[in-house]
């Protein structure tokens, strides 16, 4: 892995409150769950934001 995402990893686990080991997989498998849904049932990611407006993520 680069320092770039080690540096990223460090401070997810530190927002998480977590090892950098379970941030990495909790971040993995958050990934495949939304790949999952969005690309191979076909679903959408939608977020709320504070406004209360709705966006949404679109991956490629």
């Amino acid at each position: 892995m680069d320092s770039e995402l080690i540096k990223l990893l460090e401070w997810l686990s530190k927002q998480q409150g977590t090892s950098v080991d379970i941030a990495l997989k909790k971040a993995v498998t958050t990934a495949a769950y939304i790949h999952d849904i969005t690309v191979n049932q076909g679903g959408r990611l939608l977020i709320q934001r504070k406004d209360k407006t709705i966006g949404e993520i679109i991956l490629k």
